[in-house]
């Protein structure tokens, strides 16, 4: 319906996405390394969660017994 022309997509070659993907793996962090090496984070952390999962109705203390019991199914 509309006679608008739009400027034709560019889309990124080959080489381009390569140069993202390597610079987007270079920022992967091992994010439980850090919480192992960091025990104040980690229980901080722990703490915001419960925090919210209590707030949508969940129990709080079964979660943080399935936290302390290494979170297994």
């Amino acid at each position: 319906m509309a006679k608008q022309k739009l400027p034709a997509r560019r889309y990124p070659d080959e080489r381009e996405c390569a140069l993202k993907l390597v610079e987007s793996v270079a920022n992967v962090k091992d994010v439980d390394q850090i919480l192992d090496s960091n025990p104040e984070l980690k229980e901080a952390l722990t703490a915001a969660q419960a925090d919210l999962l209590e707030s949508a109705g969940y129990d709080r203390a079964a979660y943080l017994t399935w936290v302390q019991n290494g979170e297994t199914v």
